[in-house]
């Protein structure tokens, strides 16, 4: 499911050329991308269901800690997370033509699958703390649009009433989508844009970065990584605790 949706959103978005009127392209393929790979995490859901009985059984006769269970399910997780990173971006990746820098390539992968990684997270601490399964999806189905919505490239903070503001700072798809933004971005030249009357945003990438709402050119990566992994470490620290109480 991973590679084939890959590969229509490839297709669908097959070589863009770069110029003004594909800039929106570019960034709308990469929104699409994440989201549809983000949806399918929710797959551990079920699986943690099949294992919990057990997981419970065998915590009370003595045989591991839940501590002990919580990090070696992160840690064999990464593996299958990274896996499932590739068939979600590899395809489209390329056959949209993002950036053919090889090491842009492995920064965009590296991005992608702590985003992944992160909302893998998100349903099991969702997994755990809640008893029916069909909930469980349902809220991290509806968890996940709010954040897509708050990716930056939708809406603005200014735009939306005091109270839901905050969301826009705790979105992974907005600290992601600038990283990738950046990524694939960067170095590269854009047509089109002298003598250009409407859709303007610039010749170089960083010029239509820092044109484009809730985009930019000044992205801390440091930054950004920082905040994906304490919200990862967050999760997972929930996550360890709702498996206390199995």
């Amino acid at each position: 499911m991973f590679s084939s949706m890959s590969i229509v959103f490839g297709v669908i978005f097959l070589n863009l050329q770069r110029n003004q009127e594909s800039v929106l392209d570019f960034l709308f393929s990469m929104t699409f991308m994440l989201a549809n790979a983000s949806y399918m995490t929710s797959i551990v859901m079920h699986t943690f269901k099949l294992e919990v009985d057990v997981l419970a059984k065998e915590v009370r006769n003595g045989m591991y800690a839940p501590v002990s269970y919580a990090i070696a399910s992160s840690l064999v997780q990464m593996p299958f997370v990274f896996f499932i990173t590739v068939m979600a971006m590899v395809p489209s990746y390329w056959l949209t033509g993002y950036n053919d820098n090889p090491e842009r390539f492995f920064q965009f992968l590296g991005m992608v699958f702590l985003f992944l990684y992160l909302c893998e997270s998100i349903g099991l601490a969702f997994a755990s703390a809640v008893s029916n399964l069909l909930l469980a999806i349902g809220s991290v189905v509806s968890l996940l649009s709010v954040l897509f919505v708050f990716n930056g490239l939708f809406v603005t903070p200014e735009k939306v009433t005091w109270a839901l503001r905050w969301i826009r700072y705790i979105s992974p798809h907005y600290y992601v989508m600038i990283a990738l933004g950046k990524i694939s971005f960067a170095g590269t030249h854009w047509s089109g844009f002298e003598g250009c009357t409407q859709a303007c945003y610039g010749e170089t990438g960083d010029e239509v970065l820092d044109a484009v709402q809730g985009m930019t050119s000044n992205v801390n990566f440091t930054k950004v990584i920082g905040v994906l992994v304490a919200e990862i470490a967050v999760l997972r620290i929930f996550y360890w605790l709702m498996l206390r109480k199995q």
